[in-house]
């Protein structure tokens, strides 16, 4: 379960987080279905949510069908993101697999938050695009998970 594409900036904690939950279960998730939109309607994915032992918000994204079938040219950057209200925070690109898979596990400092998933032009946008292939069907909520 543990990705060595990992952002440094997770660091320990998301390790220790990650082989405790694979180990023990000792984390309560939240699964949540990412919907596709009408610019990419043959998306689809899901999100699991954890906290970790440093008070963040673990993520891990699995989506599918990212790529169109007899799509030639490579996508963009597929990156996700967190929102909540005006806040906007910026998980990671998507690693994407044959046939149009794409994986992330990430962290966030934000504790209830939505989860877009945009096709970008810049593999680390400063804020998405207006239209996202992917929305979470509900939102995180950190305070179930602990």
């Amino acid at each position: 379960m543990f990705d060595k594409t990992l952002p440094q900036r997770t660091g320990i904690g998301m390790a220790a987080a990650l082989f405790c939950l694979a180990l023990f279960g000792c984390s309560n998730e939240q699964e949540i279905a990412l919907k596709p939109t009408a610019a990419l309607p043959s998306a689809e994915g899901t999100a699991t949510a954890w906290a970790d032992n440093l008070d963040e918000t673990v993520v891990e994204i699995d989506a599918r069908y990212l790529i169109l079938p007899g799509q030639t040219k490579d996508p963009l950057y597929y990156v996700a993101w967190a929102k909540d209200g005006d806040k906007t925070v910026n998980l990671g690109n998507l690693k994407l697999e044959d046939g149009g898979a794409g994986k992330l596990v990430s962290s966030t400092h934000l504790k209830n938050f939505a989860i877009e998933i945009t096709a970008e032009e810049e593999p680390s946008p400063e804020k998405p695009t207006e239209d996202p292939i992917l929305v979470s069907a509900s939102s995180v909520h950190a305070d179930t998970l602990t």
